[in-house]
């Protein structure tokens, strides 16, 4: 905390579990207080990047769960690789999103998280709150206020794509459609190793049967 008590330098997280990909960010945040707010509320002037983190892909179990012992391990050793303590984070978020939302354990991946790496929000997203924050953090809804447009956003993840219509940097709509750049995952030797319910919907339509393990050639 700085002396001034209108201003606060406080260290932040954000912890992304995507379905195909998991990675974290440090941040540094300067907060200042709004001196035309009622309530005299505090804003995030600056943010200077600290630490962009490895990524791996989200391990899942035998049991299509997320594996959230071998998340967490990695997740402590991004900590451990910048020399941050958890307990000198100040605020954060653990967001999981996509196919990684739908699984069963989703709430107890972003509680777990929040628990072992400080206090902070914890949040399993749904189709329209991630339409939401991809729309604001590729800074789509703030074009549409500057220009005064109807923007469009669509973000393509691993294993859905999110869209959202803003209208001079309100957001008027939002959907999610379950296809994604890694529904389904093949190796270098063309063996599948990972199938997500919507690719097996779409190979069961193609009349295609394929099994983890397979090798798929590159026609199919």
């Amino acid at each position: 905390t700085n002396m001034e008590t209108n201003k606060l330098d406080i260290l932040s997280v954000g912890v992304d579990v995507g379905s195909s990909t998991s990675h974290l960010v440090f941040s540094k945040l300067l907060l200042k207080k709004d001196e035309q707010s009622a309530t005299r509320r505090f804003k995030i002037r600056q943010r200077q990047i600290v630490y962009e983190g490895r990524i791996i892909n989200t391990p899942i179990s035998n049991d299509k769960t997320i594996d959230i012992k071998k998340l967490t391990k990695f997740f402590k050793a991004e900590y451990k690789q910048v020399g941050i303590d958890p307990k000198d984070i100040q605020t954060g978020a653990v967001i999981v999103t996509g196919e990684s939302a739908r699984k069963k354990n989703a709430r107890q991946i972003a509680e777990a998280l929040s628990n072992d790496a400080g206090k902070f929000v914890a949040a399993t997203a749904g189709p329209n709150f991630e339409s939401l924050i991809a729309a604001m953090g590729s800074g789509s809804a703030a074009r549409s206020k500057a220009e005064r447009k109807t923007i469009l956003s669509c973000d393509i993840g691993g294993g859905t794509s999110n869209i959202a219509v803003i209208k001079n940097g309100q957001t008027l709509s939002t959907s999610c459609i379950s296809v994604g750049g890694r529904l389904l995952g093949v190796g270098s030797n063309g063996k599948i190793w990972r199938i997500d319910p919507p690719a097996r919907k779409v190979m069961q339509h193609l009349g295609l049967n394929h099994k983890i393990g397979d090798r798929i050639s590159r026609a199919d």
